[in-house]
């Protein structure tokens, strides 16, 4: 069985948002957008979708985002699926068979895939949430310092994001210039001058 992108979209968004879940602020649709180099567009309607399964919550407004509805020990990974991809491997219906109503193909395989969720739905999110992928999770979630920088830069402006007044006709974008000492959890610090770090 192969996923389909969506899902799979789906489940790296809740395996972000299972790591620092009582963030201030919250993770926003751009920063997962950013992180996992998807479309912003692609990711709101899968944001849209868990939101409506209950599977995370919307906060909106200024200093919203999006967290985990419950405690990941509570998503199981075979319920996840199936409510993204469905039961069904085949649909008789949905493809001109000259043998529907005569062959059991359809009920094999559609036991086949009850099983296989069963099996599934013995792991949780937590579960997949072993301390390497937690690791590799909590390595490129930005640090404190990075989302105070950028709340701080945008409130200062005033201006669009790209830094031109928000009722330009044109806006270029232009590189965001980090102060030195704001740096990736995966960045080591360099040691100062002074020898401290």
């Amino acid at each position: 069985m192969q996923l389909t992108r969506f899902t799979d979209y789906s489940l790296r968004v809740l395996l972000y948002l299972s790591v620092d879940r009582d963030r201030n602020p919250p993770v926003t649709v751009e920063e997962l957008s950013s992180q996992f180099a998807i479309s912003r567009n692609h990711l709101v309607k899968i944001v849209h979708n868990m939101g409506q399964l209950g599977y995370i919550v919307t906060l909106r407004g200024r200093g919203g985002g999006i967290r985990l509805a419950r405690d990941p020990a509570e998503y199981r990974i075979g319920d996840i699926l199936q409510e993204l991809e469905g039961s069904s491997v085949i649909d008789c219906h949905k493809v001109d068979c000259v043998l529907t109503g005569h062959c059991s193909l359809a009920g094999v395989l559609w036991r086949t895939m009850r099983k296989f969720y069963e099996e599934l739905n013995r792991y949780t999110l937590a579960d997949a949430l072993d301390p390497d992928t937690e690791n590799a999770v909590l390595a490129i979630h930005p640090t404190l310092e990075m989302l105070q920088h950028r709340r701080t830069m945008l409130k200062e402006m005033r201006f669009t994001p790209c830094g031109a007044p928000a009722k330009a006709k044109r806006c270029r974008a232009q590189p965001v210039i980090l102060p030195e000492n704001i740096r990736f959890r995966t960045e080591k610090a360099e040691p100062s001058k002074t020898g401290k770090s």
